[in-house]
């Protein structure tokens, strides 16, 4: 086949090598993580093939790739299907990322350079301006952007690996918990709070007080945890299939 004859081939004209991977990985990461996809379904990767004018291997990799980040799960002989949101596994997730995000913080503190710093408090005012906005879906974005990058100054490679992964099986959560807060007759309150945390973060890192920046994480925890709390009692998820069997409710 000649240079010509394969840059006619539909769907891969003029398009870079890993274009198209990164493109079906974006477009399936939006998807899960808004819950437009429910956990447990099947993907449908001959679909996927089809809808972008790809071969098999990119959608593979991006299928690889939502697998390393926790969104999908790869069965050998039966193709791949988003994660399942155990809720049996919520308070140890939500356990282990308070820990986590204590560590961040408290090394951050100790550890940040000036660009860091800058970075922290851009990531701080993108939050309030979506909240204040009530975008939702960005809101849970950049409260995980915010978050990321106070690990990312922590100087500790390990912690921050162990940090994203955590915040990625988290954003579903996030969005849930960001959604439902604004059906409650309180909810101003919630996001004055989330917001009031987020800038004692950035003045405690700041001053390089770690005693505070972790004190304040754990807080920070402790709000998220009793949001989760009131969106399971108020049954805003009754029909929510999570795909290991079981429903909130």
């Amino acid at each position: 086949m000649t240079g010509s004859e394969e840059g006619s081939k539909p769907g891969k004209r003029g398009k870079p090598k890993g274009q198209g991977s990164q493109l079906i990985f974006d477009a399936l990461r939006e998807q899960i993580l808004s819950v437009e996809i429910a956990p447990g379904a099947d993907i449908d990767e001959l679909g996927l093939v089809a809808r972008y004018g790809v071969s098999r291997t990119p959608v593979r990799e991006a299928l690889i790739k939502l697998a390393s980040e926790g969104l999908v799960l790869i069965v050998p002989n039966r193709g791949a299907r988003v994660a399942p949101l155990e809720i049996s596994n919520v308070p140890a997730l939500l356990e282990a990322l308070e820990l986590c995000e204590r560590a961040v913080n408290r090394f951050s503190a100790l550890r940040h350079r000036p660009e860091d710093l800058l970075s922290i408090e851009n990531h701080c005012k993108l939050f309030e301006d979506a909240s204040i906005g009530m975008n939702y879906n960005r809101m849970a974005e950049e409260n995980r952007n915010f978050h990321e990058v106070i690990a990312r100054s922590c100087d500790n490679c390990f912690i921050e690996e162990q940090y994203k992964n955590l915040t990625t099986m988290t954003m579903r959560l996030a969005r849930m918990a960001f959604t439902t807060a604004a059906r409650d007759p309180g909810s101003d309150g919630y996001y004055d709070t989330v917001r009031h945390h987020h800038r004692g973060m950035v003045e405690a890192i700041r001053r390089r007080d770690a005693d505070h920046a972790d004190e304040l994480a754990k807080e920070h925890a402790k709000l998220f945890r009793g949001r989760l709390l009131k969106f399971l009692e108020r049954n805003d998820a009754d029909a929510l299939d999570l795909g290991s069997g079981s429903v909130i409710c």
